[in-house]
């Protein structure tokens, strides 16, 4: 009897611990978002706003706001969302989003230091500045580290100035723009700036194609793009393959002007690797956060951020996956 009642006791203690540990749910993964940098022109800076992916939960992203540089200074979100990379007239800062504590990364010699951007894991950051202090301006890689050395990787060699350069996912490619204003290309390398490839193809005069990302495989990249309006006043998104010999075999993603949105800026890609999120502008110039497939299709607009531009713009936008 006594063997039996053992028995029996050992097997309600295993089932009820197997219930215990069924009903013990896993950790829910932090769900993604978006964070935009938004020039607030009556009060001469930047601050983040983040929203929920559906474009919802509008909130702030941090707790100041940061002043500005330079025209190139916009701030950029890690995407892990922990860090915030801008520039402080000459100075690159690194800000701790939970404690706002900065570091200095680096001090240029001039204040034409700009458009910086972390790669996948947080570990280096890409910036352009003038080496010589006038308009033109290279590419620098940086660890994300206090008083890091950089390393020059453009020379000058492909117009005035490279900028909005963007990391591959597996962090071994760059993405840029390069040229001068009104008429700059779309180019990638390895992180030594050699292997360059021009991405989108030569057009006339006064087009250019700006704000590259790479899909999340790297194989091809997603930029905006002046080419099918032809006056700079118009920008459509379009994806073309980073292979050599597919320069200006791009694919519009749709046709913004129909969609009602003549300009569409800063796209990001989900970490799934299915939709684009980007800032459209429409006729009457109010810019909202806009969602389409990575296929291409009719966009679908998310959330009106700003109406008005005269109070102020949307200057980048950045998908977080924690």
């Amino acid at each position: 009897m006594m063997k039996r009642l053992l028995t029996i006791a050992l097997l309600v203690s295993a089932i009820l611990a197997s219930c215990s540990k069924d009903e013990t749910p896993p950790p829910a993964s932090p769900s993604p978002y978006l964070v935009l940098t938004v020039l607030d022109l009556s009060a001469g800076n930047f601050k983040l706003v983040k929203y929920n992916t559906d474009g919802t939960g509008e909130a702030a992203f941090i707790a100041s706001t940061i002043d500005i540089g330079n025209e190139y200074a916009v701030p950029a979100v890690s995407p892990k969302g922990k860090k915030v990379v801008y520039c402080e007239g000459a100075i690159l800062k690194l800000m701790d989003v939970k404690t706002g504590a900065t570091t200095n990364v680096y001090t240029h010699g001039n204040s034409d230091i700009g458009s910086p951007a972390f790669s996948a894991d947080e570990s280096k950051i890409v910036f352009s500045a003038s080496p010589t202090g006038d308009e033109r301006g290279d590419l620098y890689i940086v660890n994300a580290a206090q008083n890091a050395t950089p390393v020059k990787i453009t020379s000058n060699e492909l117009g005035f100035v490279s900028f909005y350069a963007r990391f591959s996912t597996d962090g071994s490619k760059l993405t840029f723009a390069s040229g001068h204003w009104d008429d700059a290309g779309v180019y990638v390398s390895d992180l030594q700036g050699n292997n360059m490839v021009r991405v989108s193809e030569n057009h006339q005069s006064g087009d250019d194609d700006v704000y590259p990302v790479f899909t999340v495989d790297g194989s091809k990249v997603i930029y905006s793009s002046s080419k099918y309006g032809q006056n700079n006043e118009t920008y459509d998104l379009v994806m073309s393959s980073v292979a050599a010999g597919a320069e200006g075999t791009g694919t519009r993603m749709f046709d913004g002007t129909v969609a009602g949105i003549p300009v569409s800026e800063y796209p990001v890609i989900s970490t799934d690797g299915l939709f684009v999120y980007f800032i459209g502008t429409d006729a009457a110039g109010a810019q909202s956060i806009y969602k389409v497939s990575v296929a291409g299709g009719t966009p679908t607009k998310l959330k009106t951020v700003i109406a008005d531009q005269t109070a102020g713009w949307v200057m980048n936008l950045a998908y977080v996956q924690e």
